[in-house]
């Protein structure tokens, strides 16, 4: 309903943005994800060495460090995975599903 046209039209003006200067990925250096090893970090991490963006930066972190300061002021949400951009105004996005989206926005896959 209302939510999905509303998620579609959000997608659709992200794309409009990323896809002109989607050449600056292609192999991930301007990227970090944040995640926990075992956990749906783990599917991100995947995808982005399918996709061929092998240098994006990592950021390991353990269950105790989600509440505290620095990744609290990242994803209030205080949840992982979390991509970081360090383009593009830095978005952020959250959940395993929409960093995997995001991913196939800016490097298309063959």
């Amino acid at each position: 309903g209302k939510l999905r046209r509303l998620y579609d039209s959000k997608m659709s003006q992200i794309k409009e943005v990323i896809v002109e200067e989607s050449r600056e990925y292609r192999t991930g250096e301007n990227l970090r994800l944040y995640y926990i090893p075992g956990t749906r970090g783990t599917r991100v991490l995947w995808a982005a060495y399918e996709l061929g963006l092998n240098e994006i930066k990592f950021s390991l972190l353990k269950w105790n460090e989600l509440k505290k300061g620095k990744y609290s002021s990242i994803n209030p949400n205080q949840t992982i995975p979390t991509l970081e951009d360090e383009t593009l105004d830095n978005p952020v996005i959250f959940e395993g599903g929409a960093i995997i989206e995001y991913l196939l926005i800016i490097q298309p896959h063959n």
